[in-house]
């Protein structure tokens, strides 16, 4: 049996063998493919929060004991699967260079497919799976060096966790004023002094298309492209 990948069809990952042969030893009566009926309990907020700080270790070792920990603990296949994508989806927002995006986003794709499968089939072999999609996302989070948040060194520096609740809601209530405002202003600038300005922000991630043109639709708040126009 192969594992499952997006799009390309199926591929034999080498990791697949020696997760078979852990699997075997570390659940001995039946090689785990009693573990998808057995299992039906659910990890605790503390304990997602931690088990994802792991996956964005380097230490593989440490992620797949914790998955073996969790499935002894009758931790539903379910449940660890939504843990895992969680941990997927965090990747994405840990990712800041534009080029390295499509590295969290296979990863995330690939845990979503699998996580899928392991939802809406029975297969007795989901358990083996679950270490292939920690491991996909622990090798991204290890590769690009993800083990801390911007976001949450940019909250710490802004000093949000020591703002009372009515501080936050009014500087909540200020910004969402400074961006009505601002969306004020841009639909009533015209297009032409705006359409390079918006192409040059959108520029580095090779959007949008060459040979296009925005434009606003004569109706309707927002952007249309159009094919075979060049901005200028």
């Amino acid at each position: 049996m192969g594992a499952p990948d997006m799009a390309v069809g199926p591929l034999y990952y080498s990791l697949y063998d020696p997760v078979c042969v852990m699997v075997a030893e570390v659940f001995p009566e039946d090689g785990g493919k009693g573990l998808k009926k057995a299992n039906s309990g659910r990890l605790v907020e503390a304990q997602v929060e931690d088990f994802n700080d792991l996956l964005m270790s380097p230490d593989q070792q440490k992620v797949f004991a914790k998955i073996t920990e969790h499935l002894r603990a009758s931790i539903s296949l379910n449940n660890l699967g939504d843990t895992i994508q969680v941990a997927a989806a965090e990747l994405m927002l840990r990712i800041t260079v534009p080029r390295s995006f499509t590295d969290g986003q296979h990863a995330f794709d690939y845990c979503n497919t699998v996580n899928d499968w392991i939802r809406t089939t029975h297969n007795p072999y989901q358990p083996r799976l679950l270490y292939l999609m920690a491991n996909f996302a622990n090798d991204v989070a290890h590769s690009l060096k993800l083990q801390t948040s911007v976001l949450t060194e940019e909250r710490h520096g802004l000093g949000i966790s020591a703002q009372t609740g009515a501080a936050l809601l009014k500087e909540l209530d200020e910004t969402i004023l400074a961006i009505i405002f601002l969306a004020q202003r841009f639909w009533r600038t015209p297009t032409s002094a705006l359409a390079p300005t918006i192409s040059l922000t959108f520029r580095p991630w090779r959007w949008p298309p060459a040979n296009s043109k925005m434009t606003r639709t004569p109706k309707r708040s927002s952007i249309r492209v159009t094919r075979n126009t060049t901005i200028t």
